[in-house]
C-alpha cells in the first residue's frame, strides 16, 4: 500500500445576534478528497466485479480481482478476501449546521441545541468506476444517511441536571438494491428518530450520579436487503442496533 494523500477545503461562519441574548448560529462546509484511499472495498462490489452468475471468475487480470481471489467453496460458499487496500479515490461533501440557545427561566439553567448534517457527496472511486454513496446502506461499509439531526434539550438546578436527545436519520436505499429495487424484500429503510433521556445529581464539583435510558420509546432499527442473509434481508447490521 502506499500513503493516503488528502486535499480539504473548509468555511464556516458563527453568528451571534446582539438582540438575541444567548442564541448562536454556527455553518460549516467541508470538502474532503482523498487519492490512494485506504479501505476496505464494498464485499457487493467485488461479487459483482469478479464473479458472474454463474459463480466463475471474472475480471481476473484487475488488481481488485487478483487481490479478493474470489472463487467458490464447500456448500455453494463464495469464499473471496477483503482487506485494507489502495482503492483508489474517496470525495466527502457536505454541510454542518448548528443552532444553540442558553437562557434562565423559572429559576434554572436552560441549554437547547440543534445539530444537522447534510452529506452531499461521498464517492468513492474504484479502477476507475464512480459510487455515490450519500443516501446509501450497506452490509460492510455501514449508512451514510443524506440528513442527520439531533436536538438536545438539557436543564439545570443547582445540585442536578436533566438531559433529553432526539436523533433524527434519513432513510436510506440498500446498495445491492439499486438496480432493481423490486426484487428486494426491503429495498429502502425508513427515517427513524430515537430518543434519549438521562439525569444525573451533582454530589460535588467534581463528583455526580447519572442514569439514563438510550432509545426509550423501544425503536426498533430498520431492516434492509443486504446480502448476507437467505430470507432476503440483512439481519446483522440492524437487529437491535442504531443506524448511525
Amino acid at each position: 500500500m502506499t500513503p493516503e494523500e488528502a486535499e480539504t477545503f473548509t468555511a464556516g461562519f458563527v453568528y451571534s445576534p446582539s438582540w438575541f441574548d444567548g442564541f448562536s448560529i454556527t455553518t460549516d462546509y467541508y470538502d474532503i478528497s482523498i487519492t490512494n484511499s485506504i479501505a476496505l472495498v464494498n464485499s457487493q462490489y467485488i461479487l459483482d466485479q469478479c464473479m458472474d452468475a454463474q459463480g466463475n471468475p471474472i475480471n481476473t487480470e484487475t488488481s481488485l480481482c487478483q487481490s479478493a481471489d474470489t472463487k467458490m467453496g464447500g456448500g455453494n460458499r463464495i469464499i473471496f478476501n477483503n482487506q485494507l487496500q489502495n482503492i483508489g479515490a474517496e470525495i466527502t461533501s457536505g454541510i454542518d449546521i448548528n443552532l444553540a440557545y442558553t437562557f434562565d427561566a423559572v429559576g434554572l439553567g436552560w441549554k437547547m441545541g440543534l445539530d444537522s448534517t447534510i452529506l452531499l457527496e461521498n464517492e468513492s472511486i474504484i479502477l476507475g468506476e464512480s459510487i455515490d454513496y450519500a443516501g446509501v446502506i450497506t452490509s460492510g461499509s455501514g449508512g451514510f444517511a443524506k440528513y442527520k439531526t439531533n436536538f438536545d434539550l438539557g436543564v439545570e438546578g443547582d445540585s442536578w441536571g436533566a438531559h433529553y436527545q432526539a436523533r433524527y436519520i434519513s432513510g436510506m436505499d440498500s446498495y445491492v438494491c439499486q438496480s432493481e429495487p423490486s426484487t428486494c424484500y426491503a429495498p429502502s429503510t425508513d427515517s427513524i428518530v430515537y430518543h434519549d433521556i438521562s439525569a444525573s445529581y451533582f454530589l460535588s464539583n467534581t463528583w455526580a450520579i447519572s442514569a439514563g435510558v438510550n432509545n426509550l420509546l423501544d425503536e426498533d432499527a430498520p431492516y434492509y436487503t443486504g446480502n448476507n442473509d437467505d430470507r432476503g434481508y440483512n439481519r446483522g447490521a440492524c437487529t437491535g442496533k442504531k443506524l448511525g
